[in-house]
């Protein structure tokens, strides 16, 4: 994976006890997962979802439990990603630690085959969400000097045939990443990339944590 921690900090110990962790892509394997993990070692978990009918079969006896909430979006419709997150940070009572983006979306094809809608789609949903969630999130972020963890993949590097709008896509997720670390380490926000395996970045996440005492 690649890591890009902006500021003195870097990941040492596990501190997700009470942190408020806003998590997209809830729905999938990815991030269902890793939303249990960090419900069971205490965060305050809101997630992101298009459709509530799809979040896994434990959410409802968690909600019971754990501190989970969630909040209907639709990562394609621009115009209601700002309304969408302004209600999640009012059930997160205006506080947001972590931000962790792992939705994504994936289509097969070579140049002659995508049209104009599926191109727009991706960069919508792989892109401008991206872009749009964290330009909101940073105000908040900055408060706390929190941190955001992003998904990308091994496609931004390596070009494979049909594979090609994953890899523009993901390509200019690394170039946001970069130059969000650049603008945001003045703030003490850490920006976390994976671009190698996400399944080992939840791993080392969760067994380290997200800690700003370590000097890096």
């Amino acid at each position: 994976y690649m890591l890009y921690a902006c500021g003195k900090n870097l990941f040492i110990k596990p501190i997700f006890k009470g942190k408020n962790i806003i998590v997209t892509g809830a729905t999938g394997g990815i991030g269902s997962v890793l939303i249990k993990e960090l419900l069971v070692r205490g965060a305050n978990v809101l997630a992101l979802i298009r459709d509530q009918n799809k979040l896994p079969a434990y959410v409802n006896d968690f909600m019971k439990t754990y501190s989970f909430n969630y909040e209907t979006i639709d990562l394609q419709q621009g115009m209601k990603i700002k309304d969408a997150f302004k209600s999640a940070m009012i059930k997160l009572m205006g506080k947001l630690d972590i931000l962790i983006l792992c939705h994504g979306q994936f289509i097969f094809g070579n140049i002659s085959d995508i049209g104009m809608k599926e191109f727009d789609s991706i960069i919508n949903i792989n892109v401008r969400a991206n872009f749009h969630l964290l330009s909101l999130a940073t105000p908040f972020l900055k408060l706390t000097k929190g941190n955001v963890v992003m998904m990308s993949s091994l496609e931004s590097k390596i070009v494979e045939k049909g594979e090609f709008l994953q890899s523009l896509t993901k390509s200019m997720v690394n170039s946001l990443i970069q130059s969000s670390a650049l603008e945001l380490a003045s703030f003490g926000i850490i920006i976390l990339i994976s671009s190698f395996s996400f399944a080992y970045l939840i791993k080392y996440v969760l067994t380290f944590g997200l800690s700003r005492t370590s000097p890096f």
